[in-house]
């Protein structure tokens, strides 16, 4: 990563990698209800199961930006 001042990097290759591999959350079944606004996603467990594993790295990278963050603050 280029480091754009102090330590703060230059994190918009990261950013563009995480929306190719879109680590969140996709519904594909078409809602029910005529109001999409208000209609609930609900997740079983066999679902949720499905995510152990794959959420450490988004955590990890959401850590390493907060930490440079708060480095530059910090001095």
């Amino acid at each position: 990563m280029r480091v754009v001042k102090d330590l703060v990097p230059d994190l918009t290759d990261a950013y563009k990698q995480l929306e190719s591999i879109k680590p969140w959350l996709q519904n594909n079944e078409e809602k029910k209800d005529n109001n999409k606004n208000l209609s609930k996603n609900v997740q079983n467990p066999k679902d949720r199961a499905k995510l152990d594993g794959s959420w450490e790295c988004v955590f990890m990278f959401l850590l390493y930006n907060l930490l440079s963050k708060l480095l530059v603050e910090w001095r």
